[in-house]
């Protein structure tokens, strides 16, 4: 074989570990092989991604945020290294952080230090902004659905698709102000009708401890008088915004059953 040849095959197969090595990215507990290339944007941290994963008995569609830090875990430095339309097959070493979060997606225990393999499509990246604006333009329908679903009266609902208040009963009294304390009888349930909180009427609530009041509950209150019940809808930017609290998911509507029952000293 002339040395010619040997130099083109020995060319031919360095080129192909090269094209390899391009294709995949690893570290001693994350190795990440692409089978396509997307064109899309880089994924940023706090970026909301929408993605599919395959294998591990089953194939899920998922929404992911990315944390600032890549020590929060191993997923963040997957999703780092990504763009939009990604696909990659994904091995990985398990520490306790991954086990919780698969866990809870896959609803089967993983151990730590177990190894793993599954494949993974984004479909979408959107930053925080786009996020909340996709997030806010669901919530007006699904708001305006519940309240058609009740058969409530739609003009309570205010020009934003969003708060909503209907007094169920209602007096002829002037609105609580600020400086006041109330007890109420206050009773927070989901959309689909989960409850997540029932208040404590011998517990007084002072309308000047905004830290201490949920924003919706606040403007409800603000618009009430002593002796009124009303059904209030807020919307999740005057909820809990996009954090999870009380076993609350981020971007959550809440409806609440309210009624002021007197003045609290």
């Amino acid at each position: 074989m002339s040395c010619s040849r040997i130099f083109l095959i020995l060319w031919l197969l360095g080129s192909m570990v090269s094209c390899r090595r391009k294709d995949c990215h690893s570290t001693k507990d994350l190795t990440l092989c692409w089978t396509f290339k997307g064109e899309g944007r880089k994924i940023e941290p706090k970026d909301f991604v929408l993605f599919s994963t395959y294998g591990l008995g089953q194939k899920r569609k998922q929404k992911y945020q990315v944390e600032d830090t890549v020590n929060n875990g191993i997923w963040p430095r997957i999703f780092v290294k990504l763009r939009q339309l990604d696909s990659i097959e994904v091995s990985m070493k398990l520490d306790s952080l991954d086990t919780e979060r698969l866990k809870i997606n896959y609803k089967k225990d993983f151990e730590p230090g177990q190894e793993i393999k599954f494949g993974l499509m984004i479909h979408d990246v959107l930053s925080k902004e786009e996020h909340y604006d996709t997030m806010k333009s669901f919530e007006a329908v699904q708001i305006r659905k519940y309240i058609k679903k009740q058969g409530w009266p739609i003009n309570k609902l205010d020009t934003n698709n969003s708060f909503y208040l209907h007094k169920k009963v209602k007096k002829e009294l002037s609105n609580l102000t600020l400086g006041q304390k109330v007890k109420v009888d206050l009773n927070i349930f989901d959309l689909k009708g989960n409850i997540i909180q029932r208040s404590h009427p011998q517990h007084g609530i002072d309308l000047n401890v905004s830290d201490s009041l949920l924003p919706g509950v606040k403007i409800a209150l603000l618009n009430m008088a002593i002796g009124e019940k009303a059904n209030v809808i807020i919307p999740f930017d005057l909820a809990f915004k996009d954090q999870q609290r009380m076993g609350v998911r981020p971007f959550t509507t809440l409806f609440i059953k309210l009624e002021v029952l007197g003045r609290s000293e």
